[in-house]
């Protein structure tokens, strides 16, 4: 394919042949079919050298190359758009006191960071979080790690995790766990004398199942078992500040623990992940007699 020299006029912006005598600052222009292509060219020699090695490239099968095609760019969310996007399928698929223990550390995560693209949070955001509930919002060390790990949920949606954000363990806020509360002897001896027979027939159903609340609720009527157990309570005398549903099921967890049934039994009883849930409710027995002391000898 033939290759025309051509240098443009400033003034008139029309092209004509070139002199070798053309001054500094020449734009130089190729025309091979019906391509035009400005050169970078100093001087006449130089855009005749140009044109030369243009006319080989096209000999040997040079094409134009088509332009690269643009990768879409995936739009990042802003933050406040994607909590409400996941509160919503949260609130579709989850327990509403799921729903709003997430709303909650959500709600918190955003007043501690303001809004901005789920791109840009670092790991100072979530250090910065930690600071906020202790300090801000007086979460005691159990209540900050809950929601702390509730934000790091809805972030690895979005793929950003601990590993990505370079979160340590030392990162995340530090809590001891608390033995779990039980009923004493005398505690139940005195519930249970203050009922009638049939909220002695229901209670002694939840301490000797060690079912999960919401599992007991379904034998019964969820909104009236509390409100029973209190009833109960405040005519045996015992503070309402000290009843608990869920004293019921880690007494039973811990009387059997004591009554000699193995650790891991007991997990398969109250469907434990792992032993260390169920080591939380092998607590000292203040009841050993001397009888059983002595026992350990013979």
């Amino acid at each position: 394919m033939k290759v025309s020299l051509y240098v443009r006029d400033h003034s008139t912006r029309s092209y004509r042949k070139p002199k070798s005598t053309e001054p500094m600052g020449t734009i130089y222009v190729l025309r091979y079919g019906s391509t035009w292509e400005t050169i970078k060219a100093a001087n006449w020699a130089e855009a005749t050298t140009a044109r030369l090695r243009k006319e080989i490239d096209l000999v040997h099968g040079w094409r134009p190359q088509p332009a690269p095609k643009r990768t879409p760019v995936r739009e990042v969310p802003m933050l406040d758009t994607a909590i409400d996007a996941y509160l919503s399928e949260i609130q579709q698929q989850r327990k509403p006191k799921t729903h709003a223990a997430y709303a909650t550390a959500l709600r918190y995560f955003y007043a501690s960071c303001g809004n901005k693209p789920l791109q840009d949070i670092r790991r100072s955001d979530l250090l910065d979080f930690a600071v906020y509930l202790r300090e801000e919002k007086g979460q005691s060390p159990r209540s900050t790690y809950n929601k702390f790990e509730g934000v790091m949920s809805f972030l690895k949606r979005h793929d950003i995790t601990g590993k990505s954000l370079r979160l340590s363990s030392h990162d995340w806020p530090q809590y001891t766990e608390t033995e779990p509360e039980i009923y004493e002897q005398e505690v139940l001896d005195k519930f249970f004398a203050a009922c009638t027979d049939d909220e002695h027939l229901l209670f002694e159903f939840f301490l000797m199942s060690g079912l999960r609340e919401q599992e007991v609720i379904f034998a019964s009527d969820k909104s009236l078992f509390l409100d029973i157990c209190k009833a109960v309570a405040k005519r045996a005398g015992i503070p309402e500040e000290e009843v608990c549903l869920h004293k019921f099921r880690a007494t039973f967890c811990t009387r059997a623990l004591w009554g000699g049934i193995d650790l891991r039994t007991v997990q398969s009883w109250m469907g434990h992940v792992d032993l260390a849930s169920t080591m939380r409710y092998l607590k000292p027995n203040q009841r050993v007699d001397a009888q059983r002391i002595a026992a350990i000898w013979n």
